[in-house]
């Protein structure tokens, strides 16, 4: 038996889809071309609709992830220990001038900026380069 719940409102009523998975769940995004993309346990992602779904990706992590942005072209997935991107072919760890960004925490995108935060830090990506917005706090500098 199915027991996890995904639901599509169609502007005046919630439908009940066929979703082929019983695993947690952790965040939903609608890209901008009509395709829902849901995170779940394991590390799990899965693109359809409605009725639709394939898994497409898995990282075998036991952390769900907390948020899902669309960014750049890309989906945007962060936990509170990785940051990760589908990239259309594959979920791997994005990289910038060579380097793995490591940024984990909470994820928001608007208005051309993604911003990746935890409690101690928050970073922002532009499309090309990333800020740091506000650095760690260590106790004991001055």
């Amino acid at each position: 038996m199915n027991t996890t719940d995904v639901w599509r409102y169609d502007g005046s009523i919630w439908r009940q889809c066929d979703f082929p998975s019983n695993e947690q769940l952790g965040t939903v995004t609608v890209a901008p071309d009509g395709k829902v993309y849901i995170s779940g346990e394991g590390g799990s992602l899965w693109v359809g609709e409605t009725d639709t779904w394939e898994r497409v990706g898995g990282l075998g992590s036991s952390i769900l992830f907390n948020d899902s942005v669309w960014f750049d072209g890309m989906l945007w997935l962060s936990s509170d220990y990785q940051l990760r991107v589908w990239d259309g072919q594959r979920l791997r760890r994005p990289t910038h001038n060579g380097k793995d960004i490591t940024h984990a925490g909470f994820l928001d995108a608007y208005d051309g900026l993604l911003v990746a935060a935890t409690r101690h830090e928050v970073h922002a990506y532009d499309g090309s380069n990333w800020h740091c917005l506000v650095k760690p706090y260590h106790q004991g500098e001055s």
